[in-house]
């Protein structure tokens, strides 16, 4: 197996492709960027309904909110 400066050198006269194929890579992994990460969309309206409904109704429970 080449060393990492072995292919380095070759990197400049082969192509991506064919360097994909020698290491036993998919090309998409090339081109994949990771998404940023999203928390789940609040609705701040109707966290305060909630949050005031429990603390009027204590013994209610949070399922039947």
């Amino acid at each position: 197996m080449a060393g990492k400066s072995d292919l380095l050198q070759e990197s400049k006269t082969m192509s991506m492709s064919k360097l994909c194929k020698l290491l036993d890579v998919p090309r998409s992994t090339l081109y994949y960027q990771p998404r940023q990460k999203q928390g789940p969309k609040r609705d701040g309206i109707l966290e305060n309904l909630i949050y005031s409904i429990i603390s009027s109704l204590p013994t209610f429970g949070i399922r039947r909110v």
